[in-house]
C-alpha cells in the first residue's frame, strides 16, 4: 500500500514539475509570440488519464493551445475553491 501511495505521489510531483517547466519555457518564448503564426499546428504528447504509461498525441493550432491554456487558468481558482469547501472546513 505504501508503494502505491509513493508512486502516486511521485506521479503528482512529476506532473507538477512538467507543468512548471512548460510555463517557464512558454514565458521565455512569449517575447516572440507576436511574430509567430497563430495558425501553426503544434503537436504535444499528453498523458492518457486512464493509464500511467499511455500517452496520446494531440495536435492543435497555436491559437487553440493559447485558448485552452487561458480557459485552464480561468478555471483554476474555481476548482481550488471547490476543493477547499469540500474538505470539511
Amino acid at each position: 500500500m505504501r508503494l502505491v501511495l509513493a508512486g502516486s505521489g511521485l506521479a503528482v510531483f512529476l506532473a507538477t514539475a512538467a507543468i512548471a517547466s512548460a510555463q517557464q519555457s512558454s514565458g521565455q518564448r512569449g517575447q516572440n509570440a507576436t511574430e509567430r503564426d497563430p495558425n501553426e499546428v503544434i503537436c504535444r504528447r499528453m498523458r492518457d488519464s486512464s493509464s500511467l504509461a499511455r500517452r496520446t498525441r494531440q495536435c492543435l493550432t497555436r491559437a487553440q493551445w493559447d485558448r485552452l491554456a487561458e480557459q485552464q487558468r480561468a478555471n483554476s481558482p474555481a476548482m481550488t475553491a471547490m476543493s477547499g469547501s469540500q474538505s470539511g472546513q
